[in-house]
């Protein structure tokens, strides 16, 4: 995601088109979800560790870090996916509305 963010401020405008663009805006959205909800599970997870050591010691497992990753993945999709058909039928949805505020900014000219 970065590159092309990058490139975005570095030529001042959007050169990748539209279809890039909401890609872009969607992967970047699905990415930031899932990295703020993997902050929460690590805090909860070390909180438990704090709290219930020795409970923690001995239910930690591949299979309960495979249920967080799962859940971290799972959240981040609910977030980003149920506005995606709805985009297309509605002109005038929220999530309309913030893209094209998007990508009225990436091609701006300066």
């Amino acid at each position: 995601m970065l590159p092309l963010s990058t490139a975005n401020e570095c030529l001042g405008h959007w050169v990748f088109g539209r279809v890039a663009c909401n890609v872009w805006l969607i992967v970047d959205v699905l990415c930031c979800t899932a990295s703020l909800w993997n902050i929460c599970i690590i805090a909860l997870d070390r909180f438990t560790a704090t709290l219930y050591p020795i409970w923690y010691r001995e239910r930690r497992s591949s299979h309960q870090a495979l249920l967080y990753v799962a859940i971290v993945w799972s959240l981040s999709t609910a977030v980003c996916v149920p506005p995606l058909p709805c985009a297309c039928h509605f002109q005038r949805s929220v999530v309309l509305t913030i893209l094209s505020c998007n990508w009225a900014c990436f091609h701006s000219t300066r």
